[in-house]
């Protein structure tokens, strides 16, 4: 994932535990080391990404 912090890799505990939807579309993500990622919009990423999320979650 490209991040404002530059490129990271994350695992998480499950999909249920650890993707959250805030508002329709905005997502935050925890990862196994207790970090967070948000989402702000998932159709501001791009075709390829918003494919994966599909597939993913």
């Amino acid at each position: 994932m490209d991040t404002d912090r530059g490129p990271r890799q994350f695992i998480l505990r499950g999909l249920r535990d650890s993707v959250h939807e805030i508002e329709p579309g905005r997502y935050l993500i925890n990862d196994v080391d207790g970090n967070r990622f948000e989402i702000p919009q998932i159709t501001g990423l791009d075709h390829r990404s918003q494919t994966v999320w599909e597939q993913v979650v």
